[in-house]
């Protein structure tokens, strides 16, 4: 058992919160526990934290990594909070040290918006994977041998509806696919899904709801395929974790969820919020025997191995701070 020489300080961050009040209080928060800590680097990851550190390394004169593991609702939603985003990146992201972006699109999109002008980048695909703790298992034929995975957070923004109105129309037609749902509702996004909208679902046949897991594998393992029509994402978790374990997948064909996936060998890609393109996807895979959905997995498998593992992700981080 290895000891981790890493000390933890919490920092409560609302996410949805744009009160500027409430925020500048955040930032002040930022100052003090940097400048407690005062560290040589400083590697920041998702929006408040990129903003809120980026501004306290300025003021305390401090290097810093900024990690964009994708542009989130506020990229997806209103205009005026899109708007106002861009802006706050651009002011607070301009003496970034370097900028490490999870997937290509992102990285034209801060060259579209001028967040990215002169600052060193790299693309660098997620945050990687234990290949060793999410092990191949080679999927067997078995009784329940439809069975479809969602796994992330239960938001609008991740394609649920899109999912849930094709799962109706697909059990309508007679089909024994089930789809089961693994997380929770996320109250601070903008997008959230109610829980009794999901128990709804639930009444009706239309899903299973399993609730929130630490550990996925299990229900990767018993499940045959994994589906997410996300609208956007910095780099999949889910999916990976899916195609390390072996597992054919059905996502969108946008940043973040098609780097994962080679369509038609490690998955299928289908059109964002298009319920039509999706159902024929998920009537593709239910055509396909289980010859065909193995040789899909140990695809995928091999696509981890050979760009996601952890090891490869953490040596391009190395090459950076060493």
């Amino acid at each position: 058992m290895i000891k981790s020489c890493c000390k933890f300080y919490e920092i409560k961050i609302n996410r949805s919160n744009i009160n500027l009040f409430n925020n500048f209080f955040l930032f002040i928060k930022y100052i003090i526990f940097i400048r407690k800590i005062n560290p040589n680097l400083i590697l920041s990851y998702t929006i408040k934290p990129n903003i809120f550190s980026a501004l306290a390394a300025r003021v305390l004169k401090i290097n810093i990594y900024n990690t964009i593991t994708g542009l989130g609702s506020s990229f997806l939603g209103n205009f005026t909070i899109k708007l106002f985003t861009i802006l706050l990146y651009r002011f607070c992201l301009k003496s970034s040290n370097l900028l490490i972006f999870q997937n290509h699109d992102d990285k034209e999109l801060f060259t579209k918006y001028k967040i990215l002008k002169k600052q060193k980048y790299d693309i660098i695909p997620g945050s990687g994977l234990d290949v060793n703790f999410y092990y191949y298992n080679k999927k067997k034929q078995s009784n329940s041998f439809n069975n479809f995975l969602f796994i992330g957070r239960i938001i609008k923004d991740k394609g649920v509806y899109e999912l849930i109105e094709a799962f109706e129309y697909i059990k309508k037609k007679g089909s024994d696919a089930e789809l089961f749902l693994l997380g929770e509702p996320d109250n601070e996004n903008p997008s959230n899904i109610s829980i009794s909208k999901i128990k709804e679902w639930e009444t009706r046949k239309i899903i299973t709801f399993l609730g929130y897991s630490k550990d996925v594998r299990k229900f990767i393992i018993k499940s045959d395929c994994v589906i997410l029509p996300s609208y956007r994402e910095g780099m999949s978790r889910s999916l990976l974790e899916a195609s390390s374990i072996g597992r054919p997948i059905i996502t969108t064909n946008v940043p973040g969820c098609k780097d994962v996936v080679d369509d038609k060998i490690t998955g299928l890609l289908c059109n964002s919020k298009d319920v039509n393109d999706l159902i024929k996807k998920i009537e593709h895979f239910l055509c396909m025997n289980l010859n065909q959905r193995i040789e899909m997995g140990k695809n995928g498998r091999k696509k981890i191995l050979d760009k996601f593992n952890e090891k490869i992700i953490i040596d391009k981080y190395l090459d950076h701070i060493i």
